[in-house]
């Protein structure tokens, strides 16, 4: 049963796009620069199990702590093809919305399809640089705003870390005190 709930899942991005159509996507995603050095040393130090991740093992850990931990907060999401599919939804459906209403699992089926033929690295690519544009223009008090995502220095990166948790809630100008917490416990972190 679970074997036949894996086929299942590993294979369902094939109701929603064609093998063609996700060649195109993926060779889109391959294109884009790779993250910068920096970002990825800060990112990979606060995050060491996503260096590695796949949604399999990600499955195999939910499932365990499903079944043995139910009340000990569950496994982490760590693999990021499926985050990527969040961001790019609307392009990879298309017209196919009445399908999308009713699947609780698109976001891990299509990030099936996508770790087919993306490293998890190609796909954090994506996902963190789809994120920043989400971010970037937010006027809260960030030192990243308004800035390209190449471009970003040490402090800068730090603080679109901190940002990607809870922008208003961490924002410098509208919580000072809990700004700087978060930015004092990453950079502890870090050291």
């Amino acid at each position: 049963m679970i074997a036949g709930g894996y086929y299942w899942l590993i294979n369902g991005w094939k109701k929603y796009l064609t093998e063609d159509e996700l060649v195109i996507y993926t060779s889109e995603i391959k294109r884009e620069s790779p993250l910068p050095k920096e970002f990825k040393e800060l990112y990979f130090k606060l995050y060491p199990k996503q260096k590695d991740a796949s949604l399999t093992t990600e499955l195999a850990e939910r499932l365990i702590y499903g079944l043995f931990y139910k009340n000990e907060g569950g496994a982490k999401r760590k693999c990021a093809c499926d985050d990527a599919v969040y961001y790019d939804m609307i392009y990879l459906i298309k017209s196919r919305r009445d399908k999308r209403s009713s699947d609780r699992f698109l976001n891990i089926k299509i990030g099936f399809g996508l770790e087919k033929y993306l490293t998890n690295e190609e796909c954090l690519n994506h996902y963190i640089r789809q994120e920043y544009k989400e971010f970037k223009d937010l006027k809260l008090g960030y030192c990243f705003e308004r800035k390209s995502f190449d471009e970003l220095g040490r402090e800068e990166i730090i603080d679109f870390l901190i940002a990607r948790k809870a922008p208003t809630v961490y924002s410098p100008w509208r919580n000072r005190d809990r700004y700087i917490k978060a930015k004092k416990k990453i950079k502890e972190r870090l050291k």
